[in-house]
């Protein structure tokens, strides 16, 4: 589950950085004159993040790969592949027997932990960074032509935008 999870977050993180690049397009497009809605953008953001975690969570994990990890964290040298592949075979040998069962004393001391530790995705700062592109281009006032095509912002309108000339009362 630990490896799921760690997926998860990997493939999150690279789902958010498409998400708001692509929502960042839709802002711009917006600002540029193009009838492009702002909801479209958070909701591109929200379906890219939940649609890379559901995949990095739901990916099959294969033993192998398991057996890879553990052996390369705790240095076992191939022992916990070695019984995988002996375990799957129709017949044993008493030599096969030993070394599972030596796997198998090494494997009863594993810590998930240690073999799958979390960290944070080398990709988390880009991912910010995106995210922050996106934010400031909400900021950003759209042109006065584009006033009447886009809308004013309605109150509790979190994607509503702004123009950057206030109106004169008459």
């Amino acid at each position: 589950m630990r490896q799921r999870a760690e997926r998860a977050l990997y493939w999150g993180t690279c789902g958010l950085i498409v998400g708001a690049v692509l929502g960042s397009v839709c802002f711009l497009a917006q600002w540029l004159g193009a009838a492009v809605d702002s909801h479209h953008a958070w909701t591109i953001l929200g379906v890219s993040l939940l649609f890379s975690v559901v995949v990095g969570l739901l990916w099959p994990t294969s033993w192998n790969s398991s057996a890879k990890l553990v052996d390369t964290a705790y240095g076992l040298k191939d022992r916990t592949l070695t019984a995988l592949d002996f375990a799957a075979r129709l017949t044993r040998e008493p030599l096969q027997a030993l070394q599972m069962q030596d796997a198998m004393d090494h494997l009863s001391q594993v810590d998930p932990r240690r073999v799958v530790p979390w960290h944070f995705p080398k990709l988390a700062p880009v991912a910010i960074a995106a995210l922050g592109v996106m934010l400031a281009l909400l900021l950003l006032p759209l042109p006065e032509t584009d006033r009447k095509s886009v809308g004013e912002g309605k109150s509790g309108d979190l994607g509503g935008r702004r123009s950057s000339k206030k109106k004169k009362k008459k």
